[in-house]
C-alpha cells in the first residue's frame, strides 16, 4: 500500500511539473523576438535585364546576433522604396560590436526607364537613380 501511494504521488508531481514547462498559448519563442528596419549602407547591381533587378544590399547593424527578418518593396509610378528588416531576440546576450549583413532582392518593374530607388532607415535613407533595362 505503501509503495502504491508513493508511486501516486511521484505521479501527481511529475504531472504538475511537466504542466509547468509546457509553454502558455502566446508565449512562443518568436513572440519576444525585435524586428527592426536597417539603414542600407551600399549596395550592388548583379542583374539588370528584362525590367527585373536584382540587388545585393549591405546593411550595419548594432551587433552580429541581427538576423535578416523580411524585406518590404513598395514600387508607385518611377519610384521604388526598399525596407530591410532584421531581427534579434533581446533575450539572448551578444558581443556589442557592430555586424554586417548582406541580403539579395529581387524587384520586378513594370517598364523599363529611370527608376528613383529609395532605401530609408532609422537613421538615414540610401537615396539613388538606377535605369531599368
Amino acid at each position: 500500500m505503501k509503495a502504491h501511494l508513493t508511486f501516486q504521488l511521484f505521479c501527481l508531481l511529475a504531472a504538475v511539473f511537466l504542466l509547468q514547462a509546457c509553454p502558455e498559448s502566446g508565449s512562443g519563442p518568436d513572440d519576444n523576438i525585435e524586428n527592426r528596419v536597417l539603414v542600407v549602407d551600399s549596395l550592388s547591381v548583379l542583374e539588370n535585364a528584362n525590367q527585373t533587378l536584382k540587388l545585393q544590399l549591405f546593411a550595419t547593424v548594432p551587433n552580429p546576433c541581427h538576423e535578416f527578418s523580411r524585406t518590404d518593396v513598395v514600387n508607385t509610378a518611377n519610384e521604388v522604396t526598399v525596407n530591410i528588416y532584421s531581427e534579434i531576440d533581446p533575450a539572448i546576450y551578444c558581443i556589442q560590436i557592430l555586424g554586417q549583413l548582406e541580403h539579395t532582392v529581387t524587384i520586378n518593374l513594370p517598364n523599363s526607364g529611370d527608376y528613383r530607388f529609395r532605401f530609408p532607415g532609422r537613421t538615414g535613407t540610401l537615396d539613388t537613380t538606377l535605369t531599368i533595362n
